[in-house]
């Protein structure tokens, strides 16, 4: 099922790395329900969010 996002108008001034690698964050451990990692799960968390990191870089990019 694909979902389409309404376009957004306004993008200026573009979020900074810091603001979109703390959201990634934030939305890892949402998602995860895991608040503080432990030495198992922090490469995974990290891993997942470059993974958001990454993905929000290239929608934004896309849309302006």
């Amino acid at each position: 099922m694909e979902i389409r996002w309404p376009a957004l108008d306004d993008l200026n001034p573009p979020a900074t790395d810091a603001e979109i690698s703390a959201a990634a964050e934030q939305y890892v451990r949402k998602v995860s329900g895991i608040a503080r990692q432990s030495a198992v799960t922090q490469e995974a968390h990290w891993e997942a969010v470059a993974a958001v990191a990454a993905w929000a870089w290239a929608s934004f990019s896309a849309a302006s």
